[in-house]
């Protein structure tokens, strides 16, 4: 909260700042009024700062001439101190002069000198004596300029902090850039402080603009000297909810709340701000309040707790897409929660360490909050110039119910098609076309008692410019850590490697920060665990659980071995793998030369029913270096089903690798069973009902109660929660109907711990080692979080297709979904898919205001190309939400014909496929399709060839594609036609969103007739395919 930081940090205490926000020489704090010596006040970095006009003699300045008598500004009482001050130095003076930026000094002393020349910054005292060759008495600490230089006509942060040991650092822009070797005194000069000059304007005037002048009694850390830099780079006004800038002036007044779910206006009204500015939205609610004794405001923590307090709401639909937006709740404290909501605002996913500015102010009969959201913070959905807006309030004080009220149509909240629309003018917002999903980490090395670290992310530039960026990397503790340049050609991603150094091995957040010319477009946090062992193992065959099932013959196991030494250390070692039995008895080995990375493959007997170990060693001769290991099971036969993942990432059940098709319920099972489907999720008293009608469950050991008794802010399971899993597994896991565990639906919805979620996992894989636990999520940030708590993972990327258009989300959102399972997971996670089979707008019209919000169910093309499209990508498996209930207001999939009739087609035609698409070969390097709005998968089976595309836009395309030379005739599958292909080349048609799925097997046999499945859905009412606009 921006009135606590600007007063202290920690033990540190501001005793001079000067701001001249109100366009004067003076101290805010002492009300010291310095004399001005000449000078503009402009624009500073925050609020108003004073240009100079750097003058050789009588030069500009500000001269406060009372601190000569002030021991504190003179020497600093001998202790530490901070200073925190921003220049924008201008270009056309010569860079080579000397140019004050505070000053008691002489040249040499006695006194203090912060000063720059050359593009490096000084920190100066001394005796003001020199000895007989005119060499002068004086000590100092200064940056580098070759490697950290001070930007001209741009803003640069410099600190200068002495610590309780008297050492001296520097830093620029949050980076510690000099240090002292010794106790750095300071001598003092009994003269005062001048800003922008030496010695009250006597010359080596600084040519630029100075703002925000800060001393501290105190040091400050490294992490608070990075909260002054970051946050005088965002903010440019002054948070306090006093409102006197002159962004407020011109801003656009909000008002007229309504209660929600009424027409009635709110009895107690709320105000809000808005404006904008080149970096940030900026939001001020001033909100009525005739209790304000009794106002509501005990969370003293930035998460969406704040809601439990009089709370006020931002929601930002970022590209007015209607169907994604931010949502902030704060409090009359200034602490804030922030999630992204997904599905038309149905899901909401906690943001966590999202970075923005507040201050507030609570007066009498009101309280203000005041709001600075930087657009490089917008990180999930980037800012465009047309965007929607929602404002709504709680008001709680000592009411028996909270008073909720927003400014949308009847008070709703969480409606984006009844957000306010508005446009960013005259801004150019493409800056901010950068996207950085995630880093991960590579590599670690120790060096000289520290963790050097290497780490790898992707980033996008979405503009079509090039973009010359910087790239500045973080944590809040250590400061800065690094920073590198790099060039994005428009359009393109770009694969990017940082390295840092980490004084230890844990989790850190990692910062990183984006700058283009200068601004920061693009602010990030990723929470990464930082580990180092000087040798480690992953197993890659039998890579699922580390275990052999009864139904695999295994004859050798593949490992991966990492080495973290440098490369001087591990010269002279030898490697060595060995795989011992619980007894320790060695039951096979393989020595290789040590090196920083290698593949081994150690041939093994046919192992007995039990437990062992893969040891890893580094060896110089026969002394043991370093040693670590990991388990290796070798399973019994199931008493039950057996079920496990393959090196190929297929399901196999009982032996057969198969595509999972499985069923929200909600009908009577034996009608779910003649749509063909595998299976139905259920709880764990139903499996004996689905062995009966020959289909398999998806068992959810915990539902909605449970799960929130269990699970809901916990961070660790309970012994009670430990008791009832256990009890529910126990029951079940040896049923011959049981496919395999549902853990959790939407965790990142609910906050859900992924520690808890991780030990709920390890206690279910502990209990039954034959069944693997899937989680579904809804957004790819949720994937990530939680990667470590399933084997299987069915996301549910709903496209939510609109009435009077096409898809509330492109197609290609699956894609994202499905790529990320493949990367968190490190290809070692199964891939399965959630799509959309039910009616959004049924869903809202259930609940106030009753209506649609536009939204309809998929037509069948829609609905195949969606299971295509995540086949292509990798997905074998597919949860289907919700079969329903025939009830005509109710939204599943029984109650539209595209559906109920379409499913068991599509469900029939997929498993005709399935061996194809388990087994086949990937040769999509043999097949050639320019038209990059078809999206394809190419795999041989049986020695043919298949290719599934996918059309994912809403319009008709000619495509041209290449085959291999020697095909001649492909058949369309499930389409009763046959392509001649000339000099390895055909074409066709896509009709919007249309799948064509071919094969050089002219013998394929069909299990399903198109033409007929649109007959039969237009026949009972169904559109099969929709017209969109153009």
């Amino acid at each position: 909260v921006f009135i606590l930081s600007f007063i202290c940090f920690g033990e540190s205490k501001l005793v001079f700042y000067c701001s001249f926000d109100k366009e004067e020489a003076k101290d805010d704090i002492g009300n010291r009024v310095g004399e001005l010596k000449g000078g503009k006040f402009v624009e500073g970095k925050i609020g108003k700062g004073i240009y100079f006009d750097g003058k050789e003699r009588e030069t500009e300045c500000i001269f406060f001439k009372d601190l000569a008598n002030d021991r504190f500004f003179q020497d600093f009482e001998g202790g530490p101190f901070t200073i925190s001050v921003w220049i924008k130095p201008d270009s056309t003076k010569e860079y080579n002069k000397q140019q004050e930026i505070l000053n008691t000094a002489g040249d040499i002393g006695p006194g203090w000198r912060l000063t720059y020349a050359w593009r490096m910054v000084i920190f100066r005292s001394g005796t003001g004596k020199r000895d007989e060759q005119g060499k002068g008495e004086y000590w100092e600490v200064k940056t580098n300029p070759s490697i950290d230089k001070v930007v001209l006509d741009e803003w640069n942060h410099i600190a200068v902090v002495r610590n309780e040991e008297g050492i001296l650092s520097l830093y620029l822009n949050g980076k510690k850039v000099g240090e002292s070797e010794k106790k750095f005194d300071i001598i003092s000069s009994n003269y005062g402080l001048t800003i922008g000059a030496y010695k009250d304007g006597y010359a080596y005037g600084f040519k630029g603009v100075i703002d925000e002048v800060k001393i501290y009694k105190g040091a400050l850390s490294p992490e608070e000297i990075l909260k002054e830099y970051k946050g005088g780079e965002e903010k440019k006004i002054k948070l306090d909810g006093k409102l006197d800038e002159d962004i407020w002036k011109s801003a656009k007044t909000f008002k007229d709340f309504y209660s929600i779910s009424t027409t009635n206006l709110a009895p107690i009204q709320t105000k809000v701000l808005f404006n904008y500015d080149t970096d940030n939205l900026y939001f001020a609610f001033i909100c009525d309040e005739p209790d304000i004794d009794k106002l509501k405001n005990e969370i003293k923590e930035n998460s969406l707790r704040v809601y439990r307090d009089d709370s006020v709401e931002v929601m930002i639909d970022a590209d007015n897409n209607k169907g994604d937006y931010y949502h902030f709740i704060f409090n009359p404290g200034g602490y804030y929660g922030v999630e992204f909501r997904t599905q038309g605002g149905f899901v909401g996913s906690e943001i966590k360490d999202f970075k923005l500015y507040t201050g507030t102010d609570i007066g009498k009969d009101r309280w203000v909050v005041e709001v600075a959201i930087p657009y490089s913070s917008l990180t999930y959905e980037r800012i465009q110039n047309a965007i929607s807006l929602n404002f709504a309030r709680n008001r709680r004080v000592n009411l028996s119910s909270t008073q909720e009220s927003s400014i949308a149509e009847k008070g709703q909240f969480n409606n984006p098609y009844v957000f306010i629309p508005f446009t960013l003018k005259d801004i150019d917002l493409s800056l901010y076309g950068i996207e950085m999903k995630d880093i991960e980490v590579i590599e670690t090395e120790k060096k000289d008692e520290k963790i050097n670290v290497k780490l790898k992310g992707d980033i996008k530039n979405l503009a079509d410019k090039e973009k010359d960026i910087e790239i500045e990397i973080y944590e809040d503790k250590l400061g800065i850590l690094g920073k590198t340049n790099l060039q994005l050609l428009p359009g393109k991603e770009r694969e990017v490697f940082l390295n840092i150094i980490v004084p230890e091995p844990k989790e850190y957040k990692i910062g990183i920060d984006i700058k283009d010319k200068g601004r920061t477009v693009y602010s990030g946090i990723f929470p990464k665990k930082v580990s180092y062992v000087p040798i480690s193992l992953d197993l890659l065959k039998p890579f699922y659980r580390n275990s052999i099932y009864s139904g695999q013959k295994i004859e050798e196991v593949v490992l991966n071995v990492k080495v973290g030494l440098k490369e001087d250390e591990i010269t002279g070692l030898e490697e060595e793998v060995l795989i011992i039995d619980k007894d320790g008895k060695e039951i096979a080995k393989k020595s290789i030369k040590s090196e920083k990375e290698a593949g081994i493959t150690i041939k093994i007997p046919q192992l007995k029913e039990g437990e062992y170990r893969i040891v890893g060693r580094l060896k110089k001769g026969k002394d043991i270096v370093y040693e670590a290991g990991i388990p290796l099971y070798k399973l019994p036969e199931a008493k039950g089903s057996e079920v496990y993942i393959d090196e190929n990432l297929n399901l196999v059940l009982n032996g057969r690798p198969i595509i999972p098709l499985i069923w929200w319920g909600g009908s009577p099972y034996e009608e779910i069973a003649k749509t063909g489907a595998d299976g139905i999720i259920v709880g764990t008293g139903d499996l004996d009902k689905l062995k009966e009608l020959n289909l398999y469950g998806e068992v959810m050991l915990l539902w909605g109660s449970e799960q929130k008794k269990y699970f809901e802010g916990k961070e660790t399971l309970s012994e009670e929660a430990i008791k009832a899993i256990t009890e529910k597994v126990n029951s079940v896991k040896d049923h011959p109907a049981l496919l395999f565990y549902y853990l959790t639906d939407e965790p990142e919805g609910r906050s859900l711990s992924a520690n808890l979620l991780r030990e709920a996992y390890q206690l279910i894989k502990k209990l039954d080692p034959y069944h693997p636990v899937q989680i579904t999520n809804d957004s790819v940030e949720g994937i990530k979080t939680y990667i470590e708590c399933a084997d299987m993972f069915f996301p549910d990327p709903y496209v939510e297709p609109l009435v009077d258009g096409s898809l509330e989300r492109p197609m290609t959102y699956i894609i994202s979904f499905m790529e990320e399972i493949k990367k968190a997971g490190k290809n070692k996670k199964f891939v399965g898919i959630t799509p959309q089979v039910f009616d959004y707008g049924k869903v809202y019209a259930s609940s106030p205001p009753y209506s649609t919000r536009n939204n309809r169910v998929p037509t069948f093309v829609e609905e195949r190309c969606m299971n295509y499209l995540g086949i292509v990508y990798g997905a074998k498996g597919f949860n289907y939400y919700v079969y329903g209930k025939k009830e005509p207001n109710h939204w599943g999939a029984v109650n539209f014909p595209d559906l109920r009739i379409g499913m068991p087609y599509l469900i029939k035609e997929k498993k005709s496929l399935s061996d194809v698409i388990l087994l086949g070969k990937d040769i999509k390097q043999e097949v050639r399709i320019d038209e990059k709005k078809i999206h394809y998968g190419v795999k041989e089976y049986k020695g043919k060839r298949y290719i599934i595309c996918v059309n994912v836009e809403p319009e008709e395309l000619g495509v041209e594609m290449k085959v291999p030379e020697g095909v001649k005739k492909m058949k369309v599958i499930s389409e009763n036609r046959t392509i001649e292909v000339k000099d390895g080349k055909f074409f066709d048609k896509f009709l919007p969103y249309e799948v064509h799925i071919y094969t050089d097997d002219l013998n394929f046999q069909d299990v399903v007739d198109l033409k007929k499945v649109e007959e039969e859905i237009k026949k009972e009412g169904g559109w099969y395919s929709y017209q969109y606009k153009k």
